[in-house]
């Protein structure tokens, strides 16, 4: 079952500028399963963590692994790349992305993480000394940003340069752009009698896309013509190596780094902005987890990796942050390539479906009071329900890593700053919808514990 759809745009005119509030409402009325039409295109929502596993790990090879090809997919990746290949294409870059991560000096990330967290550190510091008001956004961007660049390419960020006018800023501005149009609800995507004018558009668009690549494309050349095979400096030189150097695996690198570098800079930043602002919310919680982490960390003014199972309730304060704020919506869709029964639930051949992790994270059936910011209800215990890096096989390839790159960033941040308001008054919550769900812009005042 499902709301009525109309000829044409099915029910894309119900949608809004939020489209996961009305997706979770539905669910309300139709179900933890039901059907629309995103223009010619059937599909189906699941928020239920029983069927969730059903499409993602029992069915994965006939629904959770597989995409829809739409024409914003073609334009970005080209069916390559992690994110948006399928079938074969999509299990060799898994594999040989999986074999590259577990290559890659596990002490040489604990390091570079480290030291990353405390360069985010030192430039607030800067705000809590001269009093002028705080705002994450571009800082939790340029430490996720400084991450990645040396984690793929071995190359440091300048902290020291204006943020404003800095070249996290100028990639800051591409990946907005390019997650805009990746966003849910792109008419050319849905109907058919709407793709030769939609092609023209996306034709418009690419430069963000095109310009990203290219300068993946550089530091494929420059490493390739560089590498020593027995010496990897950094993960694209252990990409190359386990690809191979014929002609065609370059632009699956490419890709595939693309993937990395949007994917696993967005999400790390995004929930150090939510994280920032449920602090503020929250000022008893934010007390508390500062006295656990202050215990732990004795006479430093620091936090490492390794505290990290001395700190519970931290711990907790990062599982709901992205509970109560995950970074996508919906994640990417995935697709059915036959006819399937989920539970007692039909879905046809050439459906694609939905998980709703944002009406997830909000279901009172699987998390009390869903509206309140309450970190106990992860304290010691485990709940099917919480997928913030999705589940299966196409679950977050980065998932270690975005959760270490928080931990150091967050408990430092935690540790060595007191977060307020500007006015004393709650900052607004409400989202800004996209391929990510990101807070609107705000600014905090910092006061240093050090």
């Amino acid at each position: 079952s499902g709301p009525f759809a109309l000829p044409i745009l099915g029910n894309l005119h119900q949608l809004g500028k939020l489209p996961h509030h009305i997706l979770t409402d539905f669910h309300k009325v139709y179900g933890p399963i039901y059907r629309l039409f995103f223009g010619d295109i059937y599909t189906v929502v699941v928020s239920d963590p029983s069927l969730i596993k059903q499409i993602c790990i029992d069915n994965a090879d006939l629904i959770g692994n597989n995409r829809p090809v739409t024409p914003i997919f073609k334009h970005v990746q080209g069916g390559r790349g992690l994110s948006t290949s399928n079938f074969e294409q999509w299990h060799k870059n898994r594999n040989i992305l999986n074999n590259a991560m577990k290559r890659s000096s596990t002490k040489k990330i604990y390091d570079l993480l480290g030291h990353q967290a405390n360069e985010l550190v030192k430039s607030m510091k800067k705000f809590s000394t001269s009093g002028e008001p705080f705002e994450i956004h571009l800082y939790a961007h340029r430490y996720s940003l400084a991450t990645m660049f040396k984690y793929l390419f071995d190359e440091n960020i300048d902290y020291n340069e204006d943020i404003s006018k800095s070249k996290v800023a100028e990639f800051n501005t591409l990946f907005v752009n390019i997650i805009k149009d990746l966003s849910t609800g792109n008419l050319g995507d849905f109907i058919n009698i709407l793709s030769p004018f939609y092609y023209w558009y996306l034709s418009l668009t690419e430069k963000n896309v095109n310009l990203i690549k290219d300068f993946l494309r550089t530091k494929y050349d420059n490493h390739l013509s560089t590498i020593d095979f027995e010496n990897p400096r950094d993960f694209l030189d252990i990409l190359i190596k386990e690809y191979g150097t014929k002609k065609d695996t370059k632009e699956s690198i490419v890709s595939v780094c693309f993937d990395l570098f949007l994917a696993g800079s967005d999400t790390v930043a995004i929930t150090m902005e939510w994280f920032t602002l449920r602090m503020c919310n929250n000022k008893d919680i934010q007390e508390k987890a500062y006295n656990e982490l202050k215990n732990v960390a004795g006479d430093r003014n620091y936090l490492k990796l390794s505290d990290r199972a001395s700190t519970p309730f931290f711990n907790a304060v990062i599982k709901e942050t992205l509970r109560s704020s995950p970074v996508s919506a919906f994640g990417l869709p995935k697709y059915s390539i036959q006819d399937i029964n989920i539970g007692d639930h039909f879905i046809p051949k050439h459906s694609q479906i939905l998980i709703n992790y944002r009406g997830l994270s909000y279901n009172e059936n699987y998390f009390e009071n869903p509206k309140e910011f309450n970190p106990l209800r992860f304290l010691n215990k485990n709940n099917d329900a919480y997928m913030p890096f999705s589940i299966g096989e196409r679950s977050c390839a980065g998932t270690t890593l975005a959760s270490d790159e928080l931990y150091l960033a967050l408990s430092n941040i935690l540790l060595n700053f007191e977060i307020s308001s500007i006015d004393g008054k709650i900052i607004d919550d409400s989202e800004i919808f996209g391929l990510t769900l990101k807070p609107n812009p705000f600014k905090v005042s910092l006061k240093s514990k050090y």
